[in-house]
């Protein structure tokens, strides 16, 4: 099969990025990923290997700049608010907690009751033989 060299489309870039991230992700290699676009994009796995490290794999990796300007866009209103929710939540499980510890401590007085009574109905058949 020839390829002939042509100007990358952003159609083609946008298969690529797709591709390899879609490989990745699922625990595959790049170089799977880079054989299966050379098969879809009619292009050379070197191509696309070379297209993805020099324009593409820089637009994927986490921009310190962008985490930045998200950390700021997150107000302190929002963060008191997912605290006071984060708060409730424990204490609604420290209830169920309780509640469960007691039904728990219920159930084994129940059976140290129901087992004396066994004893004692086995101390009285012994005693009969």
């Amino acid at each position: 099969m020839s390829q002939q060299k042509r100007p990358w489309e952003a159609e083609e870039d946008v298969l690529l990025k797709e591709l390899v991230l879609q490989y990745t992700s699922n625990g595959d290699s790049k170089a799977d990923a880079f054989r299966m676009a050379a098969k879809k994009l009619k292009r050379s796995e070197a191509a696309c290997q070379t297209r993805w490290n020099a324009k593409l794999k820089e637009a994927d990796q986490l921009n310190l700049e962008h985490v930045i300007q998200f950390l700021k866009t997150m107000t302190p209103i929002f963060l008191l608010e997912e605290n006071n929710k984060l708060k409730a939540e424990q204490e609604g499980l420290k209830v169920k907690h309780h509640a469960l510890a007691k039904k728990w401590e219920n159930a084994a007085l129940h059976m140290k009751e129901e087992l004396a009574l066994y004893e004692g109905v086995l101390k009285v058949i012994n005693e009969t033989k």
